[in-house]
């Protein structure tokens, strides 16, 4: 049996406690090393060239620099695969999103808790995604933006009705996509969106208040039992599952995490196609893992329609590729082309008379 690639890691500008705790997890770890380490007023470009390697680790955290300035010349001088690690203190959200929307793959919080049951899931869990992200082949396209005037625009009048619901599900390079799609819809669009975005606690609110000032919909952090309404996109809350109850109210559920994760894309898929059958549109964007097939297989089975972001356009092309496998997606679509399929979708679906 062949044996397993090293993984090159390069740690960026990261504060002592991550430094450290980087150390012990990889300690034990086979095939995966530290080849480098980057002060902060090193040139991490030269370090990059020089070294080459499989992964970068930056801090996401109160003592790092500026993270978004960083991955900006990365991703112009030397581009690599880059996550973010975050030592739990609190670092500057908005910064590490726009990390995030310029490059990074993933923000990643520090495990904890050595010797526990859930402490050491944790760190299995960490070192497994840093072997993952560190064979991410990278995609630039995705991050291309409409010139003015190009978004498409809906053909059909607002219509306030609640029978359409859009679900969408992303992870690694999700920000991104999110921006890309919600901005290009219309202030007008009649169905309310519900979103699934794997992410690290503590980045939610930040994330939903970034959306909403790039796109001209309302988007927020989901509250339990408030109103499903249209123009408005629905964020799963930290920790918790979403759903929508038969009365189109939000669902916030703390029941245990599906195949590790809460909010699980399964969880939102498979209630939002009890509660909307053939009104429902879901999207799967990019990210790693299957999370969302299992909740999939509902959506079809109620008569609502699939859509997957293409390989091309995606960061890491497994969540739309498990739901492709699995034959459960109408329509593979780049990126840029996903916005405009949900307003023809939606258009045919809603109907105000209806409710």
């Amino acid at each position: 049996m062949k044996a397993a690639a090293v993984v090159r890691v390069l740690l960026g500008d990261v504060s002592a406690v991550v430094r450290r705790g980087i150390d012990e997890l990889l300690r034990g770890a086979n095939n995966i090393t530290v080849v480098g380490v980057v002060a902060p007023r090193d040139d991490i470009v030269s370090q990059i060239k020089r070294l080459r390697p499989n992964l970068v680790l930056l801090g996401a955290g109160p003592a790092i620099s500026d993270p978004f300035e960083t991955i900006k010349r990365v991703m112009a001088e030397a581009p690599a695969p880059i996550v973010l690690v975050a030592d739990g203190e609190g670092g500057d959200v908005q910064a590490e999103l726009q990390a995030l929307r310029s490059g990074a793959l993933a923000v990643l919080p520090l495990p904890n808790g050595a010797g526990t049951a859930a402490g050491d899931a944790a760190r299995t869990r960490f070192v497994a995604s840093l072997r993952a992200m560190s064979e991410v082949k990278l995609v630039r396209r995705w991050r291309e933006t409409s010139a003015p005037g190009e978004a498409p625009t809906s053909s059909a009048l607002p219509r306030p009705g609640l029978d359409c619901l859009v679900a969408i599900a992303a992870s690694t390079g999700g920000p991104a996509a999110l921006q890309r799609v919600l901005s290009e819809l219309p202030p007008h669009f009649p169905a309310p969106i519900l979103v699934v975005q794997h992410i690290a606690d503590g980045f939610t609110d930040g994330l939903a208040q970034w959306l909403d000032t790039m796109c001209s919909l309302t988007v927020k952090v989901a509250a339990q039992g408030e109103p499903l309404r249209p123009r408005t996109v629905y964020l799963a809350a930290d920790g918790h599952h979403l759903g929508v109850s038969p009365r189109s109210t939000i669902v916030l559920s703390g029941t245990p995490p599906i195949d590790g994760f809460r909010p699980a894309a399964d969880y939102l898929f498979d209630s939002a196609a009890r509660g909307f059958g053939a009104g429902l549109t879901a999207a799967v964007l990019t990210g790693m893992g299957q999370d969302g097939v299992a909740g999939l297989r509902a959506v079809r089975q109620f008569g609502g329609e699939v859509i997957a972001q293409d390989e091309m356009s995606s960061v890491v092309y497994g969540m739309p590729k498990a739901a492709y496998d699995a034959g459960l997606v109408d329509h593979v679509l780049p990126l840029s082309s996903i916005a405009s399929r949900l307003i023809e979708r939606v258009d045919a679906t809603c109907d105000g008379d209806s409710r």
